[in-house]
């Protein structure tokens, strides 16, 4: 019986053990490395971590120590992929926390600018000279996202659903003020008024896709954002991995100073078409804020035979569609949109044009540009229907 009592109390020692030692060691780990920074006439009070998003998708880790006799606080911002140092100087202050950001502790590139509430840090980030700034704060455990779309009959719209929130994607159907208005979280079907109209419209869900978040950094630059995945999918995900790849290797071609620190910052984003357990259609966008134009890329995926289609794969070969499907859409698009691309008409020349699936059929769209976003057309069925091929993909979507 005394055997007995002594293993389980053993056991119950080591079982916390195993729970005491993994923060303990994080801890003095920080500790050891602030240490590091030390003046020989200095001595840490407290050392504290936060586990951080900068710009809404760069994880990173804060680590922050007070020195004792006065106000001054020294610590470090670690972020993965990163290669340099980033040491922070500053104070304490009735606010929080004011730090001078030096790469390597020798060259002073930004600051940040944080408080705590609730054991949770908020702030900014900022380059040197104030023209940047990029929000900071603790992040949530749970950080899955996925797009929702909702569906009445052909008309959709889109949100944006995490943990606690769903804001709404595009304005095509909804508007935001309606959005805010009637929507309540777990909600699956809304009643929504059509304009000057008493009918109302029910809204279900019908179809979603995962999002995951993505970045690569160096000093001068971030490529970051929110991007699909479908989960046990390796043709798709390894597909989209690909392309973001493509993307960083242009993002990441040229040497740039510590001077430019993080003054560019290129977003990732998925804009949505249609959604259903058959088909993936969107197009996935990159603002880049180079010299240069990075493409856009569609996807039209058949998710039950893993397939990726493009426009050749919907048109007979010898059809005008199939030889010349880039002149055809730029000139639809200009014929829709010309005043606005008689803004910026070199421009015009520069960019590619894609085609995506809607309940309506197909779905004309330009390359997203900083200059007018993305451009849309939707062409009649009467238009491309006798240049399908016989035995086209999601034909009941394409053929009246």
């Amino acid at each position: 019986m005394t055997e007995h009592k002594y293993i389980s109390h053993l056991l119950r020692l080591l079982w916390l053990l195993a729970c005491v030692i993994p923060v303990y060691t994080s801890a003095q780990s920080g500790a050891l490395q602030l240490s590091l920074l030390l003046e020989s006439d200095q001595t840490i009070l407290w050392t504290r971590e936060y586990e951080v998003n900068i710009a809404e998708d760069i994880p990173a880790t804060v680590v922050l120590g007070k020195l004792e006799g006065d106000n001054s606080v020294i610590g470090m911002i670690k972020i993965e992929g990163l290669q340099e140092q980033l040491v922070l100087h500053g104070i304490q202050n009735a606010s929080g926390f004011n730090l001078h950001e030096w790469v390597n502790n020798n060259q002073r590139t930004g600051s940040l600018e944080v408080r705590i509430e609730s054991d949770k840090l908020r702030g900014y980030w900022y380059n040197r000279d104030k023209t940047i700034r990029l929000p900071v704060q603790s992040r949530s455990k749970s950080a899955a996202q996925e797009i929702r779309q909702y569906q009445s009959g052909q008309q959709l719209f889109f949100t944006k659903a995490g943990p606690g929130i769903e804001q709404l994607l595009d304005q095509r159907t909804m508007n935001e003020k309606l959005w805010k208005k009637i929507c309540q979280p777990g909600q699956r079907c809304y009643h929504v008024p059509m304009n000057r109209s008493p009918q109302e419209l029910e809204f279900c869900r019908s179809g979603k896709l995962d999002l995951y978040s993505y970045n690569r950094v160096d000093l001068a630059r971030i490529l970051h954002g929110l991007v699909p995945q479908i989960p046990h999918d390796e043709t798709f995900n390894t597909q989209v991995s690909q392309w973001l790849n493509e993307w960083a290797s242009l993002v990441f071609r040229d040497s740039l100073g510590v001077e430019e620190r993080w003054s560019h910052n290129q977003n990732i984003w998925f804009v949505p078409d249609y959604l259903t357990d058959d088909l993936v259609s969107g197009l996935l966008c990159i603002q880049f804020s180079g010299e240069g134009l990075i493409h856009s890329q569609p996807l039209i995926y058949d998710r039950q035979k893993r397939i990726f289609y493009t426009e050749e794969d919907f048109f007979r070969s010898t059809s005008d569609w199939a030889e010349n499907f880039q002149n055809k859409a730029r000139n639809l698009i200009y014929d829709v949109h010309q005043t606005t691309i008689d803004v910026f008409p070199e421009i015009l020349d520069r960019i590619k044009f894609h085609m995506t699936l809607t309940p309506n059929g197909m779905l004309i769209s330009s390359d997203f540009t900083p200059y007018f976003g993305r451009l849309t057309v939707r062409p009649d069925k009467e238009i491309y229907q006798e240049d399908l091929q016989r035995f086209v993909p999601f034909r009941k979507l394409l053929v009246p």
